[in-house]
């Protein structure tokens, strides 16, 4: 389980929280507002030719590339390499990536392919089929490499400055293990982001709103010092972002609520503010074999 699949469900103790404490009214109202806003934007579309959930990942990948140089043993593309036992390959990846800028678009496609393995248990024949890392990049095609570039030329444009931040990608926390799971997409500024990669029109829903309404309340003991959220729609080249105490004035008080309603055994005095998921403890066990391959 995780917190996607708990707002998918709903009868679960999440959906069950924002059903008693939550106004879903106004929020619905909100994601309708939001939803008129983008639907006047021009839509960056990809051809019909790529997967849109892989474009969504390996855009993550590119962002992070625009923000900063990749480190293999800091991506959940490692965890999916694991799994194949290929590890050495998200090292290839990255170095690829971090040396020739015009192979990046192909090198996220295919850190995407590796990520969706271990987040979805996919089956993805290009990375069974390649005898190499240099022969992976081959089979990324020339659809999804114009996409992605599309798509990162206009980060800079809409984000600005706010690149500048501290800069935290796939953030966990201290109640992530108590939904099964739970990474956001980034920290950026003091700011939680949820990047949403879709070409639909109307692509926003109450369960995003949810999803990261519920990554703040699971972050118990303030750890990241959290003062806004927002949204980034790279393909409607917009960005939104609410401050958190604007929105949500009395968030100590409903996040106190929700511990008690979401911890399976009950609220803890302490919460370990060290706590990493399994997917990260493992990614750091390897970082001394990748050193030494």
């Amino acid at each position: 389980m995780s917190l996607t699949s708990e707002l998918h469900n709903p009868n679960s103790a999440i959906n069950r929280w924002f059903d008693g404490h939550m106004n879903l009214e106004s929020m619905s109202k909100l994601v309708s507002r939001v939803n008129r806003l983008l639907a006047k934007k021009r839509i960056l579309a990809a051809s019909n030719d790529v997967n849109p959930a892989t474009m969504g990942t390996a855009f993550d990948y590119a962002f992070r590339w625009q923000v900063e140089s990749l480190v293999a043993t800091r991506l959940v593309a490692l965890h999916g390499a694991r799994i194949l036992h290929r590890p050495e390959w998200i090292q290839d990846l990255v170095q690829i990536g971090n040396d020739t800028p015009d192979r990046r678009p192909a090198c996220c496609v295919a850190l995407a392919w590796f990520e969706q393995v271990y987040r979805h248990d996919a089956h993805i024949p290009n990375l069974e089929t390649a005898e190499s890392p240099t022969r992976l990049l081959d089979f990324v095609t020339p659809f999804e490499v114009a996409d992605i570039h599309a798509l990162t030329q206009s980060i800079l444009v809409v984000w600005g400055d706010r690149l500048k931040g501290l800069y935290v990608p796939n953030p966990t926390f201290d109640g992530s293990k108590d939904v099964g799971g739970a990474d956001a997409d980034w920290i950026l500024g003091g700011a939680l982001y949820d990047c949403k990669c879709s070409w639909k029109r109307r692509p926003f829903t109450l369960d995003h709103l949810k999803q990261v309404l519920g990554y703040l309340f699971l972050d118990y003991s303030n750890r990241y010092n959290l003062t806004s959220f927002g949204f980034y729609f790279p393909r409607h080249q917009l960005r939104l972002e609410w401050d958190i105490e604007t929105f949500m004035p009395d968030f100590r008080e409903r996040q106190e609520s929700f511990i008690d309603g979401v911890k399976p055994d009950g609220r803890d005095d302490e919460f370990d503010n060290g706590d990493f998921n399994s997917w990260q403890e493992e990614m750091l066990d390897i970082e001394d074999y990748l050193s030494h391959s």
